[in-house]
């Protein structure tokens, strides 16, 4: 099966799987074999890239469907339809798979002429003749209405034009990092931007003064003093602050720091910790991980850590794991950037506390947002007993 071969482009296409996703995959190979077959179409991988390179690297058997399709544009309609087919999807991912097919039929047909049926070897349809403008076509076939197409291709058509900007950002929107709100206002500030004005320079300026592009890799943002007082009066000290810089400093006095350069995530923490991470991934989790894994420890006495209140990612959930309790602020917070500029975030903010002085943090950051307490640390310990 050697001749199979990995087109990058295809392989953009596939939603990336988190650590414990991919090591439950493999883990299911190993007992179970590889149950369902590897796709290509003109010997290029389309379905079963995880699978493809796990078997492969482990001497697992695998079979191979072949699907006889028209073209390329077909083949990539047929991986995004394929996706669909799945569940567990989230909104963000389904309205990307649909408004990727939605712009490549525009792109060969015209956004109201007709879609031309062609059938793989599983009788998939990928393409539909219709006397439909292509939109309702899609529409139909999709369940969603012609117009939430259209706005999906809209979409995609703004992550890809923020690519040059923000590298990775389709991936990080398919991973749910990036929400889909923030690449629309970031999308209208660059728009706003005359092109013959609209240099690298020119957007990240337009970005950082507008503060809507947290979520797109523009990290260096700096917290209000007062959180940061209201920090060292819950721990009584910050001993480490390990994202940080020359200037955070400034405001944050801490007795120990990892600058970029240092790079935090390769030392121990210890004492009571301080943590603004970077927004942007893989950043965000490798330091949510790090933060929750050293305070269940115990190498980490208390910690408060601020970001974004994104309750349905995945590193918000690891950050709820070794916490005890949790702010939700009213309203946003301000965030000042290098220059002194205040920001206007597009969405609120969650304080994570790890420690056991939990009464006096709800008692402070109450001023805030309202605090709940969690379980999951108290859980863990239990299990780890």
């Amino acid at each position: 099966m050697s001749n199979i071969k990995i087109d990058p482009e295809f392989q953009a296409l596939i939603p990336p799987l988190a650590p414990q996703e991919r090591n439950q995959l493999e883990e299911n190979l190993m007992s179970d074999g590889c149950r369902d077959p590897i796709v290509t179409w003109q010997g290029w991988l389309l379905d079963g890239h995880n699978r493809f390179e796990i078997c492969t690297r482990l001497d697992i058997e695998y079979r191979v469907t072949s699907l006889d399709l028209a073209d390329k544009a077909a083949a990539l309609d047929w991986m995004d339809a394929n996706q669909l087919g799945r569940r567990n999807l989230t909104p963000e991912q389904m309205s990307i798979l649909r408004g990727r097919i939605y712009n490549r039929s525009k792109k060969t047909q015209g956004t109201n002429n007709q879609h031309v049926q062609a059938k793989s070897e599983s009788g998939q349809n990928v393409h539909f003749q219709e006397s439909k403008p292509t939109h309702e076509t899609l529409g139909d076939r999709f369940g969603v209405s012609g117009k939430t197409v259209q706005r999906d291709g809209k979409f995609v058509s703004d992550i890809e034009s923020l690519e040059q900007y923000s590298p990775g950002i389709g991936q990080r929107v398919m991973s749910g990092e990036v929400k889909r709100k923030d690449v629309a206002e970031t999308a209208e500030i660059v728009n706003s931007i005359p092109e013959s004005e609209r240099t690298p320079e020119a957007v990240k300026e337009a970005i950082a003064h507008n503060h809507r592009a947290q979520g797109t890799g523009d990290n260096e943002w700096y917290t209000p003093q007062e959180y940061v007082e209201s920090a060292r009066l819950v721990m009584g000290s910050i001993d480490l602050d390990p994202a940080t810089s020359d200037i955070a400093q400034q405001r944050v006095k801490a007795g120990k720091i990892f600058t970029i350069e240092d790079d935090g995530l390769a030392h121990p923490w210890q004492g009571n910790v301080w943590l603004n991470p970077p927004y942007s991934q893989p950043h965000i989790r490798q330091f949510m991980e790090k933060v929750s894994g050293e305070a269940l420890s115990g190498s980490v006495s208390q910690a408060i850590v601020l970001t974004h209140n994104y309750t349905d990612t995945a590193w918000f959930h690891i950050g709820v794991s070794g916490a005890s309790a949790i702010c939700f602020t009213r309203g946003r917070i301000g965030f000042v950037n290098p220059e002194g500029k205040k920001a206007a975030p597009t969405q609120g903010q969650a304080f994570f506390y790890y420690g056991d002085n939990t009464a006096a943090f709800r008692e402070e950051f109450s001023k805030y947002g309202f605090v709940v307490e969690v379980m999951a640390r108290q859980i863990a310990r239990e299990l780890a007993a």
